[in-house]
């Protein structure tokens, strides 16, 4: 029995990438299930042997081989004997800088299949022809290539032939759209996550993680100003959406409710994600509104939430502010706007007598709006 370490954790410390959230992954060779769990790891793993360290938690694979045994990520027929040896397990490895293991013994590297070569020459290169069996490896191309963007890492002319074999052979559509949105959820963690869209929107591949994102005018630009919300604490939410049209000259209310409504149906997406991209829809329907009046106010107010919390307009704020860079008078009505809703559910909140019914709530607040917008 021996172990190995796998994976992202040596490729990102050979490119020179350094981060907290870097998980460790570990190949065990010649060892058995029943060996394993005598040891005291736990079997998680369904359609093969995948076990937790019993104190850190970590996740240790028994080396294995696979073989295409039908349509689909899923269709695979997989094999794990103890005689599998470590070269076996990384021939099945999507790209070379994935296919690379080091002895934890001896801490040497084993690279069979040129990865180090390649993270010299910055390439994204198949291990084998076997990369045109699994559809879902044509989104790991285009995650790895926005990951490693900063890094200048290109794909290699010969795997751009097999991610559009995939994608003529239909088996794209086979992905299941909660395994797409594992993908995309990493994505939007990325510094130059907008890379990864643009990667398939150039290769007519954009459809395939959501029918509509493809008649986006000014696609590339929208997603440009991804980079803006980099380490903010709601980044996902806004990089999000910057995947529909928000900005003033592309928004269109029938448009982006229809891409919204899309993207909640379509993605096993977070509760308070659905909430920040309905809430987005309302507010720029306010926000790009010629001319306020006291039910706009109370009506924006209500609608997005503010009298319970004031984080979701601060941060739409922030968003619409971002995305409209270059309409200066559109970045001011954005911060007149909050001001406004923030100074209404202050002064509401101050006012309101627990004694006061409805109709006495009602023409309060038609009272402070009509002040506060003169």
């Amino acid at each position: 029995m021996k172990t190995y370490k796998v994976g992202g954790s040596i490729r990102d410390k050979l490119i020179g990438i350094h981060s907290h959230t870097i998980e460790t992954d570990w190949l065990v060779v010649g060892a058995t299930p029943e060996q394993m769990e005598t040891l005291g790891f736990k079997l998680v793993g369904r359609e093969f042997p995948i076990f937790l360290h019993p104190k850190t938690k970590e996740e240790y694979a028994l080396a294995r081989t696979e073989r295409k045994a039908g349509k689909g990520y899923k269709g695979f027929k997989v094999y794990f004997e103890p005689t599998v040896k470590v070269e076996e397990d990384l021939y099945r490895r999507d790209l070379t800088i994935n296919a690379i293991a080091e002895d934890t013994e001896t801490g040497e590297l084993i690279d069979p299949y040129d990865g180090l070569t390649d993270i010299k020459n910055k390439v994204l290169r198949h291990v084998s022809l076997h990369f045109s069996e699994d559809p879902l490896r044509v989104l790991r191309v285009a995650r790895f290539y926005a990951k490693l963007y900063p890094y200048n890492f290109k794909v290699d002319p010969t795997t751009e032939v097999l991610v559009q074999n995939i994608y003529r052979s239909g088996e794209l559509d086979t992905l299941s759209n909660d395994r797409k949105w594992i993908e995309i959820e990493k994505v939007l963690g990325y510094e130059c996550s907008d890379q990864f869209f643009i990667f398939l929107n150039e290769r007519g591949l954009l459809s395939t993680i959501y029918p509509g994102f493809e008649d986006q005018p000014e696609f590339s630009k929208i997603l440009a100003i991804q980079k803006t919300f980099n380490g903010h604490n709601y980044q996902n939410h806004l990089k999000l959406l910057t995947l529909i049209p928000l900005k003033k000259n592309t928004f269109n209310k029938h448009v982006t409710e229809s891409l919204i409504n899309i993207l909640i149906k379509t993605y096993p997406i977070q509760k308070e994600t659905k909430v920040f991209l309905r809430l987005a829809l309302v507010y720029a329907s306010y926000l790009y509104k010629e001319k306020l009046d006291a039910d706009d106010l109370i009506r924006v107010a209500r609608e997005t939430k503010a009298s319970h919390s004031l984080k979701y307009i601060e941060n739409l704020e922030f968003f619409f502010h971002s995305i409209n860079e270059e309409d200066k008078a559109t970045q001011r009505n954005c911060k007149t706007l909050n001001a406004l809703i923030v100074n209404f559910v202050t002064i509401l909140r101050s006012s309101v007598n627990l004694k006061d019914n409805s109709n006495n709530i009602f023409q309060l607040k038609k009272n402070i709006a009509t002040e506060l917008l003169g």
